[in-house]
């Protein structure tokens, strides 16, 4: 049997002093990186969330697990992106629709629908772990788990113009002493794995010029 797992506030204060002797002590090397000229995107698609595939399959409660998350990814996609100029949603039925005659790769996929719907860019997104927290706000057995990654192709070169990939499955603060902010701002609480995915769809896209608010 498991033991909950719970947040502490006399610990997280006892981690924040840690936190600032470990930053005192040391500093992250900076990499420069060269990138290349930004290309115009002035219209730009974005697929139904697709779910990764797995070589040997998924179980029914993991199934329906992530068709809710691929629900849930769109909905916030359609949220976050709304403003957008020149943007469009492509419908499940209306991508099987334009693909029954086509077949190849995921990314030769993405580019062909780019080109039948005269877009310069198509956005991808691709959902690999979406797992309930276990538990209350204060314990849990299990927190929440969530993998993704979305992908942006300009469809005249088939370039990847942002790649982001979110990977968390929320810890404590003791587990990892570098995370006092994300916890902070979380309330030092357990999170929905809805809440996790919108913090890191937020960051994805925002780490992206043109998807960026």
């Amino acid at each position: 049997m498991k033991r909950p797992v719970l947040f502490s506030l006399p610990l997280a204060v006892f981690a924040v002093a840690a936190v600032f002797l470990l930053l005192s002590c040391s500093a992250k090397e900076q990499v420069a990186t060269e990138e290349a000229p930004p290309a115009t995107i002035e219209s730009l698609v974005v697929l139904p969330v697709e779910i990764q595939k797995s070589e040997n399959g998924y179980d029914t409660a993991t199934t329906r697990h992530l068709e809710t998350g691929a629900a849930t990814l769109n909905a916030m996609l359609q949220e976050m992106l709304a403003d957008k100029k020149g943007l469009q949603f492509l419908t499940e039925n209306r991508k099987e629709s334009m693909l029954a005659d086509f077949h190849g790769n995921p990314q030769a996929t993405a580019r062909y629908l780019g080109q039948q719907l005269g877009v310069d860019a198509v956005l991808v997104t691709l959902l690999s772990r979406y797992s309930e927290r276990d538990g209350g706000e204060y314990s849990v057995n299990d927190p929440a788990s969530v993998s993704f990654k979305t992908q942006l192709i300009h469809v005249a070169t088939g370039t990847t113009l942002c790649l982001g990939v979110f990977d968390e499955t929320q810890q404590t603060l003791l587990s990892n002493l570098f995370s006092f902010a994300k916890a902070s701002k979380r309330g030092f609480k357990w999170i929905t794995v809805e809440q996790l995915s919108r913090e890191g769809l937020h960051e994805k896209l925002n780490d992206c010029r043109y998807t960026a608010e």
